[in-house]
């Protein structure tokens, strides 16, 4: 299992993030947003999932045991001592998807508001989302996602604010395939997340 984690004196929020199967958490968007918490000096959780570290393309099993297990494992390891007052859940692509899944477990474990941002929806009906689950869900869905438009996303979640990313595919890339709309993605959510 690998974990980066970051905790400061501050126990106000904890930032869990969660990759994608293409991507691992230590490149590209989620690495990023890592590196702007850490200037921030807020709390952090980042997550590789076990197919990751076995260098394996995607998950082992379809009910991604291996997947869950490691995030709880990675959670309980985080909630010793004072709690968070709010957990912020990051996840892109299959990891909101395990972010939806514990969704449940992360309120077990913590007795605070969860806020969920997904980078790139997969449609998923075995991670499905009901209202008031969550303080709040935030959706960062590429115009041109192969996986599900912004307006698929607004149907699948119409409780959520979804944003649509111009131009972009699932990874946040251009038809050149260039991630030139990851940091468009950054902002947004660093200006939509209270800080």
């Amino acid at each position: 299992m690998s974990l980066r984690i970051n905790f400061t004196l501050n126990r106000d929020t904890l930032y869990i993030l969660l990759p994608g199967v293409s991507q691992a958490p230590n490149t590209g968007i989620l690495k990023s947003m890592e590196n702007r918490l850490a200037t921030l000096q807020k709390n952090y959780l980042v997550v590789t999932f076990p197919f990751q570290d076995k260098g394996f393309d995607g998950p082992e099993s379809p009910t991604h045991e291996a997947e869950l297990d490691e995030v709880i494992r990675g959670l309980e390891k985080v909630n010793e001592g004072e709690s968070f007052k709010r957990i912020v859940l990051v996840g892109k692509s299959f990891g909101a998807l395990i972010a939806v899944k514990l969704i449940d477990k992360i309120k077990e474990l913590f007795d605070c508001p969860i806020e969920l941002h997904v980078l790139g929806f997969i449609f998923d009906d075995s991670a499905c989302l009901d209202e008031g689950l969550v303080a709040n869900v935030f959706v960062y869905q590429g115009e041109l996602d192969r996986f599900g438009s912004p307006t698929d996303a607004e149907r699948k979640m119409p409780f959520a604010k979804v944003f649509a990313i111009k131009g972009a595919d699932h990874s946040y890339r251009n038809e050149k395939k260039e991630p030139v709309y990851e940091g468009d993605v950054e902002r947004l959510f660093f200006s939509t997340v209270t800080l």
